[in-house]
């Protein structure tokens, strides 16, 4: 994808990828293969604010095996012009209601073919090379799934913009307690934006639970991890990540938090998983979901509630010892024993 080939934006922003671009790759990879085909769906409702940076960034990476599908869930404030003026450079759109973004993300793929697939929401872009990176990696790694970093844009009315790097391979463990059968220990974020996956494991692992909102992307993870997918992360960053009074990820953390309770359950009455494990992965984030609906505006009442996970964590651990098996969020446990100290 050349700049000069596609229709000049409506804003008079410079740099990526408004003004700039990556020369088109050669058509076949250093060692003579040629590039595998990356499916890239993009769901929108109403984002013209955004929608042509996303678009723009993933057509102006240069890749030669692309295919980009944008599924709209029936925007009036404008983004169908802006589709429109893409049209020829994409595989499949189509604007319609639909039952969420999950089924919307579903959809797209339905009319994708590539051995590898992602999705990237209407107000998030690509960073020049990123699907060149990770064309490479797959290549050289052979993973099922792959994440890398990225790069969060955090926007508000009462403060300047704020950027930071966010990396896979920090931050907690994926779960608490070893809630799979198949004894999968994983510390990495699942960072959605930069996620990207196999069609294989995909086949295996099926589609998004449509009947989640916010945790999707988890909730699908957990189910190919305990399907057996290798997870290979990397730190080039990947993506950028915009969190706006408009978008989904703002002041949203307990619509988050709180869909964790019914996935965990669901996840429990599969033979993959552990029952009780999973019902204490639910209880966890239900304590947290308390944490902050009672206790977040008052900072002594901050303070009772650590203690209060403190003791669940507690509790949790003598269980795993009872039972001989492995603490999985050891470093978890070791802070909630000496929060209860503290206190």
């Amino acid at each position: 994808m050349i700049l000069e080939a596609i229709p000049k934006p409506n804003h008079d922003q410079v740099g990526w990828p408004w003004t700039e671009a990556i020369n088109r790759l050669p058509l076949t990879m250093p060692d003579g293969s040629t590039w595998p085909r990356i499916s890239v769906v993009t769901p929108s409702l109403n984002q013209i604010e955004y929608l042509e940076e996303t678009i723009r960034s993933v057509l102006l990476q240069g890749y030669p095996n692309l295919e980009y599908i944008i599924i709209d869930g029936g925007s009036t404030d404008g983004s169908l012009e802006i589709i429109r003026k893409y049209e020829p450079w994409l595989t499949y759109w189509i604007s319609e209601p639909d039952r969420g973004q999950s089924h919307a993300i579903n959809k797209g793929f339905q009319h994708s073919s590539g051995a590898i697939m992602a999705y990237l929401n209407s107000d998030d872009s690509y960073l020049p090379d990123t699907l060149k990176i990770v064309a490479s990696t797959f290549n050289h790694s052979f993973p099922d799934i792959l994440i890398g970093a990225l790069q969060r844009l955090t926007l508000s009315a009462d403060i300047d913009p704020v950027n930071e790097i966010l990396y896979p391979d920090s931050g907690n463990p994926v779960h608490l307690f070893p809630i799979f059968k198949n004894h999968r220990v994983e510390n990495f974020r699942c960072l959605q934006p930069s996620l990207f996956w196999t069609r294989s494991i995909w086949q295996v692992t099926g589609q998004f639970n449509e009947n989640l909102h916010y945790m999707m992307d988890r909730e699908w993870c957990l189910r190919a991890l305990a399907r057996g997918a290798s997870v290979h992360t990397i730190p080039d960053v990947l993506t950028r990540y915009t969190v706006h009074p408009g978008s989904k990820s703002h002041d949203q953390n307990l619509k988050f938090s709180g869909e964790m309770v019914p996935i965990y359950r669901t996840l429990s009455r599969m033979r993959e998983f552990h029952r009780i494990f999973c019902w204490l992965e639910a209880t966890n984030y239900y304590l947290a979901n308390l944490k902050d609906t009672f206790y977040l505006r008052s900072s002594e009442n901050h303070k009772q509630n650590r203690k209060l996970n403190s003791v669940f964590n507690l509790f949790a651990a003598r269980i795993l010892r009872r039972l001989r098996l492995p603490i999985v969020g050891f470093g978890n446990y070791c802070r909630s024993r000496a929060s209860i100290r503290e206190t």
